[in-house]
């Protein structure tokens, strides 16, 4: 099991290491190469994609350690300036988003016993409907 974790630390390392050579954002190319490694069949990773794509460790280190770290990252680099100018755009996405998940939520009660959401929890129940 530690192996894995080396293995899979090796490889992060040296997309980091690519991404810092061609002056491109690290996260990005994570994601990428997660995503090829995750698709493509590659036949020494096999025991690993399916260590890594357990429930407990895919929370702990993804979810947890992974995630929260990319995205404090990109917060840190964040141009004030930057964030100004596509207020607009953010704040758009934001409300569409929300009233999507409203709608979502409003018509899976009405429409069905079960709302779309995987999440287990009906915040949007309605008498009668659930």
């Amino acid at each position: 099991m530690i192996t894995y974790w080396i293995i899979l630390l090796a490889i992060a390392v040296g997309i980091v290491f690519i991404a810092e050579k061609m002056k491109q954002p690290y996260p990005t190319f994570l994601v990428i190469v997660g995503l090829l490694i995750g698709i493509l069949p590659i036949p020494g990773l096999s025991d690993i994609k399916s260590y890594a794509a357990t429930d407990t460790v895919f929370q702990t280190t993804v979810i947890l350690i992974f995630l929260s770290a990319l995205l404090g990252d990109a917060a840190l680099k964040l141009p004030i300036m930057e964030l100004n100018r596509s207020k607009k755009p953010i704040l758009l996405t934001f409300i569409c988003r929300n009233i999507l998940d409203v709608f979502n939520r409003f018509f899976s009660n009405v429409l069905f016993t079960e709302p779309f959401s995987t999440t287990g929890t009906n915040l949007w129940s309605i008498d009668g409907c659930h």
